[in-house]
């Protein structure tokens, strides 16, 4: 996008500011997709991706289920462009160097958030309330009513958030 890599702000930013966010301190930005998704054993197999024909009023429903807070983060989410939007977590000691939960790919399982390219230890803690956050969105989401609704129908239940392009707001010189 012509940036210099050490200068690029990541894409959860740029999708964030598209969606008309304003920036603010100690808060990460992640680009989301809704995902159907299934517990087997240890891991969450996907299923689809990209869930189609998701409602504003049906992400809406899921969106209030989603948690609000986790050992001291708070996790806002917004609907973009369905299936697709952003997810905001503040804290003041937040750290935006972590990987993603979507491997881009079919039939494979959500990846474990993981500290990425730090040994950070604020990376690590982000990390992990992010993974927790998205067992309990899974947990909460699974056999929500739109979802049992949406099965009736033959469509797909989304069920968990794939987030992916972390970023934080980027340094501005005045």
């Amino acid at each position: 996008l012509g940036y210099d890599m050490a200068d690029f702000p990541d894409r959860g930013v740029l999708h964030a500011l598209t969606m008309g966010e304003t920036l603010a301190e100690n808060t990460i930005y992640l680009v989301t997709t809704w995902a159907w998704v299934e517990a087997h054993e240890q891991e969450y197999r996907i299923l689809e991706r990209n869930v189609t024909h998701l409602s504003k009023e049906e992400s809406g429903a899921l969106a209030a289920e989603l948690p609000r807070e986790i050992d001291g983060y708070a996790f806002t989410w917004r609907l973009g462009q369905s299936p697709h939007g952003v997810l905001k977590i503040t804290r003041p000691d937040i750290h935006g160097a972590i990987s993603d939960s979507d491997p881009f790919y079919p039939d494979r399982s959500v990846m474990e958030v993981v500290p990425f390219e730090t040994t950070a230890p604020a990376a690590r803690y982000t990390a992990r309330a992010l993974n927790r956050y998205l067992r309990l969105m899974y947990r909460k989401l699974a056999n929500h009513p739109v979802n049992e609704k949406r099965r009736e129908r033959g469509l797909q239940p989304a069920t968990m958030l794939l987030t992916k392009w972390c970023g934080m707001k980027p340094a501005i010189e005045a």
